[in-house]
């Protein structure tokens, strides 16, 4: 797709019962984005990371799994699909916090905010999750965005800042010296 290319689009559901009728044409000014991001939300304290992530590891898969989802339908301007989601340990397996990580492919327009950005906003509210009867509060300090599942978990990347051009001070100091000097400026 081309940004800022019109296109028109039909939209039809499939079930086992067979096709379903098509929607009247949509005209959409603005280009639809398809994209997959990697997704990841620290919490705790639970009691030990690795068991607690082994027991009951599909229910608990399925509440994180729903509670991103409810975040994303209501903080990202995108329908979504949640995929390969996991639990993860830190450095340590007796930490007392777990990650969950995900896929998730994302189709929004351009420039809507996105999961990364839905994540981020409610990790910053301090929320708690509750799984299997546990409260447990989400650590706003782990960046939502995982550059990939290989990735180390909660890494936070510090870009340095770019260098700044010289100032008009320095400029006129230099210019100043240059002039003292007899070189034509």
């Amino acid at each position: 797709l081309i940004p800022g290319t019109k296109y028109e689009v039909k939209v039809g559901a499939l079930s086992a019962a067979g096709p379903g009728n098509f929607s009247e044409v949509i005209n959409r000014d603005t280009a639809v984005i398809v994209q997959t991001t990697n997704i990841q939300v620290k919490f705790g304290p639970v009691s030990q990371c690795l068991s607690w992530r082994e027991d009951d590891r599909s229910v608990k898969l399925s509440v994180l799994n729903q509670t991103v989802s409810e975040v994303l339908s209501s903080g990202c301007e995108c329908s979504f699909t949640i995929f390969n989601s996991l639990f993860v340990c830190e450095d340590d397996p007796d930490s007392r916090s777990v990650v969950f990580i995900a896929e998730v492919m994302y189709s929004s327009c351009l420039n809507a905010p996105g999961p990364v950005t839905a994540i981020d906003s409610w990790k910053n509210t301090s929320p708690r999750i509750v799984v299997s009867g546990a409260g447990l509060t989400v650590d706003s300090s782990c960046p939502p965005d995982l550059p990939s599942l290989d990735a180390p978990v909660c890494e936070v990347i510090v870009i340095p800042p770019p260098e700044s051009p010289p100032s008009d001070s320095f400029a006129i100091a230099l210019g100043v010296v240059l002039s003292l000097l007899g070189v034509a400026i």
